[in-house]
């Protein structure tokens, strides 16, 4: 839920809960549906590739975005279960 201090609206996010980050523009980082890093602005959620050698699921996504949205960080998952640390860079 996205929740607008300064004027009372609510909005229900559209990512997979939980959302972790958020930043001064209410840009959330999180989870697809999938279970993907995805991020949400403006109420459209906009998928975050994953490199070569990674996949989604359980546990992948988006943790940390700064507050102009130009970095994000998060995680994703190799084949063996291991988790491996990502940043995704937008212009």
């Amino acid at each position: 839920m996205q929740w607008d201090l300064r004027t009372g609206k609510s909005t229900p996010a559209k990512l997979s809960p939980p959302s972790w980050g958020i930043n001064r523009y209410g840009w959330m980082a999180g989870s697809s549906t999938g279970s993907n890093p995805a991020v949400e602005e403006n109420g459209q959620v906009i998928a975050l590739p994953l490199p070569a050698g990674t996949i989604g699921g359980v546990g992948s996504g988006a943790r940390t975005i700064s507050d102009d949205g130009h970095v994000i960080g998060g995680q994703a998952n190799l084949a063996n279960a291991d988790s491996v640390p990502l940043r995704w860079l937008c212009h």
